[in-house]
């Protein structure tokens, strides 16, 4: 049985979707970012036709202050066909991260954005939403079921839910009242993450 015990060491999880966008720009054919294990793959593709010198891919925190991550050696495009181009991030942020493309003569993309959560190296976070719920996020690269249980203070059983796929899950409200919870998530594996957070 594999055990993991909540800390403040970091790594990063990515929770929003795959994003994509052009921004309109007619150079583009797309422009992407998704996670790769703890990185952000950046790809893009020039339109057949458009040659582009200068190309930067660029990352900002905060979606106003850009600045340049890659510089696309030489010239990108083609003539006679679309030519797709990628670049890994491994040096990115917690919270918000936003993308954009700057390509020469022929302007700018639109900003794609992804928020990254830190996760303990355990492979567990707690979150609290912006409505005051909380969710938890682990590590679950083989989409492992898993059963979440709640416990109070006292330790008795307060909430138990099974076969939960995926890396995150909604943890329901434990009753009236300020107090700590304790959450245990057990993978089918035998995996263990342990947590507590206050309600």
């Amino acid at each position: 049985m594999k055990t993991y015990f909540f800390t403040l060491i970091y790594l990063f999880l990515l929770v929003e979707a795959p994003s994509q966008t052009t921004g309109g720009n007619p150079a583009l054919v797309n422009f992407t970012a998704e996670r790769v294990n703890d990185a952000v793959n950046i790809q893009w593709t020039i339109r057949n036709g458009f040659s582009c010198t200068s190309v930067y891919v660029m990352h900002s925190t905060d979606s106003v202050n850009f600045h340049p991550i890659h510089e696309f050696p030489g010239i990108c495009g083609a003539a006679g066909q679309d030519e797709s181009y990628s670049f890994l991030h491994t040096n990115h942020s917690p919270g918000s991260n936003y993308y954009k493309m700057e390509l020469g003569s022929n302007g700018v993309s639109g900003i794609i954005p992804i928020y990254l959560i830190l996760y303990g190296s355990d492979g567990l976070t707690i979150v609290t939403n912006s409505d005051g719920s909380h969710s938890a996020h682990y590590y679950n690269p083989n989409n492992t079921l898993f059963t979440i249980e709640l416990f109070s203070e006292t330790g008795k059983s307060i909430f138990r839910q099974t076969e939960i796929s995926g890396d995150q899950v909604t943890i329901p409200n434990a009753g009236n009242g300020l107090k700590v919870v304790l959450i245990t998530l057990t993978g089918a594996d035998g995996t263990l993450y342990t947590g507590k957070y206050i309600q």
